[in-house]
């Protein structure tokens, strides 16, 4: 189950039971700060071309509109009534796909009847197709739960029905826990390795029993720990022998558990027709509500089905500054080699570029720029600033290195690829709208960032920029624009000199930039931490939908030009850190270079970004954000807070 609730989908028939359902979904709406959809399927007219049963088919819609209206009355929650006629099985999968259903949520009586039998309860089908996490609640009477008159979700324990070794569905239960700040009860069924050999050496035998619950122990608590994002009240982990549902269900009513999650695997036509699966059993006989989970590849394998993407190309080996400037084609020539031995192992799709158009580069640069540049193809060298030089190819460079990441967020859009890397010459985060610096020529992320909303349409994107440099002309480009949130960390005093606290933008966009001066010797674990405890809230209320990160490895402890303490290694967890901000948001996540400009460091640091981004290598960030100078990030937390406090409200509950 995503960590992230946006939509929920209350199930109702209009019972008596319909006020409970819709009490859970209030509930959970406010703790997840999601919307509500309330759905109801009304059954079509049975008799062909008969009017009466048509107006009474529109009695009931209206029927329906005015009852969950009476229901949701002052509720103080985002809502919608979505109220159709067919078949309710049918009619709910079509409106979770239409309405992007995080959770659906349904009541069923628990019992089974003879059609039940062989097809399932209405609720039972709802739960078997649901593609999306589906809450069933137990309807019986229950006079010792308070909740059944209306108050809502009341949840001390939960028990999750695992499989091993893929923890299916004990991470998302996990992830429930923690929002329901329950108890985790985790129980695996196993069939024992060493039956055969019971009858010879039952000594033998329970020394291999023994070792074997407490090797699934051990591994389904290192899973639950590594996946979980907010910390459930207590974890526990129990190993039985025997028929799954009989076990689990006694499980459940010796614990007196409140929640039983559940899994749901894909069904064959054979299986659809004949239903008593455990996921059946337990909806049915389970003394408690149950949350079935939907098998995917995803949380099967704890991967997402579509791979990394990176853009990179040999034609930004064009730009050549000059010999010994530290922005050298050698940078890019290394990044190749590495990108084409980790292709294969890591499953990256390499994307070839396609240059900028001058109307996508005018969306940010001025025409009079533009020219400036376009002139340096007829110079064997020009020098746009002291430190910027361009060479005769340098323009066409430059159009493909904005154009580089316009591509990788279309494919990102288009569902090819879960998230991007994009290796880009010049680097841009220094471009102005009218001139160069800093080795910059046009700015790349923001080419990108204003193609995303004006051309694409995406209502709000964050950029974060943890280069050792201040993006200067990122800020500068996007102080007035309320709908590009602009986050930088950088050492301070440095060149450009500029990204104070106080830096905060202008006119309709103060508020809209986030800037961390930062003191020399930060390490991995003080940056994992600023954005966990600064950014993560932030980002959480503003609800990017692309997050673009100039991504400057001169924070490297080995670069030459900052003095920051950052590891290869230590790429990981900020990395780690930054996918757990996109996907809290279900945001597409697109990281762009910047700086970096020791030619190893660069190297190590990029293998262990795309190690991360690709799933290869896994990188606990919060364990390294809580071993951060507690001194360094209270002084920066506190300073960011006084001064963002009255734009942001999650800001103002740091301080």
């Amino acid at each position: 189950m995503d960590t992230r609730i946006q939509t929920i989908l209350c199930a109702i028939d209009l019972s008596d039971y319909s006020a409970h359902v819709i009490s859970w979904g209030r509930v959970l709406a406010k703790k997840c700060r999601a919307s509500l959809v309330i759905f109801h399927a009304v059954p079509p007219p049975r008799e062909r071309l008969d009017r009466v049963a048509s107006f009474s088919g529109n009695q009931a819609l209206c029927l329906a509109e005015r009852t969950i209206t009476h229901l949701m009355k002052e509720t103080g929650i985002p809502w919608t009534s979505c109220i159709v006629q067919g078949e309710p099985a049918a009619a709910l999968a079509r409106a979770v796909k239409e309405n992007r259903a995080d959770l659906v949520i349904a009541a069923s009586h628990g019992f089974s009847g003879f059609k039940r039998a062989f097809v399932g309860s209405v609720v039972e089908r709802m739960a078997r197709n649901s593609q999306q996490p589906f809450l069933v609640l137990r309807c019986r009477e229950h006079p010792e739960h308070p909740e059944h008159e209306g108050n809502g979700p009341d949840i001390g324990k939960i028990v999750a029905a695992c499989d091993f070794p893929s923890c299916f569905p004990a991470k998302q239960a996990a992830c429930f826990a923690g929002l329901l700040d329950a108890d985790l009860d985790v129980v695996h069924c196993a069939v024992s390795p060493a039956d055969a050999e019971i009858s010879e050496c039952p000594d033998s035998y329970c020394n291999m029993q023994a070792k074997f619950e407490q090797h699934i122990k051990e591994q389904m608590l290192s899973a639950l720990f590594r996946e979980r994002q907010k910390k459930p009240g207590r974890i526990a982990v129990t190993v039985l022998e025997g028929d799954s549902s009989e076990k689990v269900i006694g499980f459940a009513l010796a614990t007196r558990c409140d929640l039983m999650v559940t899994g749901a695997r894909p069904r064959t036509l054979l299986g659809r027709l004949l239903t008593g699966s455990t996921t059946e059993t337990l909806i049915r006989q389970a003394p408690c509500h149950v949350l079935v989970i939907p098998e995917t590849k995803e949380n099967r394998t704890g991967r997402g089905k579509r791979p990394t993407g990176v853009v990179i190309d040999p034609r930004f080996l064009d730009h050549d500054p000059s010999h010994g400037h530290p922005e050298s084609p050698e940078r890019l020539a290394m990044l190749i080699d590495l990108v084409t031995g980790l292709k294969t192992g890591l499953g990256l799709t390499v994307i070839r570029p396609i240059p900028a158009t001058t109307e996508e580069i005018l969306l940010v640069h001025s025409p009079r720029y533009l020219e400036q540049v376009a002139a340096t193809q007829f110079n064997a060298q020009t020098f746009l600033t002291p430190d910027t030089i361009a060479s005769p190819k340098t323009f066409q460079t430059a159009l493909l290195a904005c154009g580089a990441v316009i591509t990788a967020i279309k494919e990102m859009a288009a569902g090819t690829i879960e998230n991007g890397a994009v290796f880009v010459r010049p680097p841009g985060h220094h471009a102005e709208r009218r001139r160069a610096m800093g080795y910059c020529i046009f700015n790349n992320v923001a080419v990108g960032a204003m193609y995303a909303r004006k051309i694409m349409g995406l209502p709000r994107v964050l950029i974060v920029d943890f280069d050792v440099h201040h993006g200067n002309g990122t800020y500068h480009i996007f102080e007035r624009d309320p709908t590009v949130l602009f986050f930088s960390t950088h050492q301070y005093p440095l060149f450009p000199g500029t990204g104070l606290f106080t830096e905060t933008g202008s006119g309709s966009g103060e508020g809209y930039s986030i800037n961390i001066p930062l003191s020399k010797g930060y390490r991995e674990a003080e940056f994992t931490a600023i954005f966990m405890k600064i950014l993560k809230p932030v980002a959480r209320e503003f609800k990017p939908d692309l997050i673009l990160v100039s991504a400057g490895f001169d924070i490297h402890r080995s670069d030459p030009l900052g003095k920051m303490k950052v590891t290869s290694r230590g790429i990981g967890p900020i990395t780690a850190s930054l996918m757990d901000i996109a996907g809290e948001n279900r945001a597409m996540l697109l990281f762009v270079l910047e700086g970096g400009y020791h030619i190893k460091a660069l190297n190590e640091s990029v293998e262990m970004m795309l190690r991360v981004l690709s799933g290869a290598t896994e990188s606990n960030y919060a364990v390294v954000a809580a071993g951060a100078d507690k001194k360094k990030t209270t002084r920066v937390i506190h300073r960011c807070c006084h001064v963002h406090r009255a734009f942001w409200k999650e800001m103002s509950h740091l301080c």
